[in-house]
């Protein structure tokens, strides 16, 4: 009888919907994204491999970033490839290679990941001046007695320093926060400013995550556009901390339970 968004979080660890699978692959999901929001919202893919070659990186734009399906963390950003000497561009087929035979449901006992045949990909690379866009976590809990309850984290990546800020879907500061080691708050008043396409944004959010209880969809904002990440089903692994933890109760009273779908997706 879990209770808190923690313990919800974990239950589907364990007993995840079947669809889940599908939501957590990076690829598949991109046809539920297109169903329900269009494609323009899609980062335009250039290939998909069942296995890399380095014949296969040399036939990429010279911006592209790697990623794999099937889990997190996978991911390689190449900024420019002239700058690449052959040796990196080896290792990097070396290392996606090694991503495909990564069991990632073990990782975390995130059983949904089990069901994805995983692939590799090479999508645009969304860079300004060689630096990732602000990654708009938009967590959305469906309760079907209440209107959804929105709040919004946002991260700020430089490199392998990670920071982010929590807000409420009217942009005011959120009243609690995600702790996570090595990761500090935003303080960059430009990265602060409410987004003018903020609307828009929690709209997309809310109609990706209408058909579940709760869901992360992570969205982007970059020349003024924006674009679909992934979505995340157990944030954190179930092992998420909560300033002040009585957050932990009431976001869980806002999560709706028992888990269910409420429409065909595919």
């Amino acid at each position: 009888m879990p209770s808190s968004y923690s313990e919800k979080i974990y239950c589907r660890l364990f007993n995840p919907l079947p669809v889940f699978s599908d939501l957590a692959d990076k690829l598949k999901v991109r046809g539920y994204v297109e169903k329900m929001i269009g494609k323009p919202y899609l980062i335009p893919i250039y290939n998909v491999f069942d296995e890399l070659t380095l014949k296969d990186l040399e036939a990429l734009p010279n911006s592209f970033v790697l990623k794999a399906n099937h889990g997190a963390g996978f991911n390689r950003i190449v900024a420019d490839k002239k700058q690449e000497t052959t040796l990196t561009l080896e290792n990097m087929v070396s290392e996606a290679n090694e991503w495909l035979r990564m069991d990632y449901s073990k990782r975390y006992n995130e059983r949904h990941y089990l069901m994805i045949a995983p692939k590799l990909f090479a999508e645009k690379a969304l860079l300004s001046e060689n630096k990732p866009p602000l990654d708009y976590k938009v967590h959305v809990f469906n309760n079907q007695d209440k209107d959804p309850f929105v709040f919004i984290q946002l991260m700020e990546r430089n490199g392998d320093m990670l920071k982010h800020f929590f807000y409420l879907e009217d942009w005011r500061p959120a009243p609690f926060k995600f702790v996570k080691a090595n990761v500090s708050e935003i303080d960059s008043v430009q990265n602060l400013t409410k987004p003018k396409k903020l609307k828009e944004l929690v709209s997309v959010a809310k109609k990706l995550a209408s058909p579940f209880s709760y869901l992360r969809v992570d969205l982007y904002l970059f020349e003024d556009r924006i674009y679909f990440g992934e979505m995340t089903v157990t944030p954190g692994a179930g092992s998420v901390s909560l300033s002040p933890t009585s957050w932990d109760k009431k976001l869980g009273q806002m999560f709706d339970w028992p888990e269910r779908c409420r429409q065909n997706i595919t």
